[in-house]
């Protein structure tokens, strides 16, 4: 019976190692998998943060070029413009637009009263459109490099504000004035 007992004794020796084996084989492919768990969080948090940054980045480099003066030193906030081109007709007065981050260059346009005028709109970045709504104006929503032009007749004396319809571009100052004399 001794030898028995013996004998159940060295059988389980050798299942207890057995079973700290295969708890040591597993202790390291738990470490293994909470390592890389813990790489793909860092890794998911730095590339979520490097996204935000650049997203900043960019929304500080729109507003940033937006302040960058254009041509010349001497350049006003408010430029007006009156041109008038008898080559078509000299009633036309096609006034040339620019339009970019959160501005309208000119910002204040001046006509007469009864002209025909022809509002030509270059996008210089983003999408962008020209809205006058007491004068039912509207050109069609441009992308980077497009143009777009209005034409109207300028009936009614007065002060008309035109703007940017593209979701908050009017909030953040892309308008300007359109008088008619």
């Amino acid at each position: 019976m001794e030898e028995s007992k013996e004998t159940q004794e060295n059988n389980q020796l050798p299942k207890e190692e057995e079973q700290k084996a295969e708890k040591s084989k597993s202790n390291p492919m738990l470490f293994i998998g909470i390592a890389v768990a813990a790489v793909v969080v860092i890794g998911g948090f730095l590339l979520t943060r490097s996204q935000k940054d650049t997203i900043q980045e960019s929304i500080q480099g729109t507003e940033t070029e937006v302040q960058l003066p254009e041509e010349s030193s001497e350049r006003t906030d408010e430029q007006t413009v009156e041109e008038s081109s008898g080559v078509e007709d000299e009633e036309l007065n096609i006034i040339e637009v620019e339009g970019g981050a959160y501005y309208f260059k000119p910002n204040e346009i001046r006509v007469k009263k009864g002209e025909t005028v022809r509002i030509v709109f270059t996008n210089a970045g983003g999408s962008h459109d020209i809205v006058i709504d007491e004068l039912n104006v509207k050109t069609k929503l441009t992308k980077t490099g497009e143009k777009a032009e209005v034409e109207f007749t300028a009936n009614e004396a007065g002060e008309y504000e035109f703007y940017c319809s593209v979701m908050n571009h009017r909030a953040l100052g892309m308008g300007g004035t359109l008088i008619v004399e």
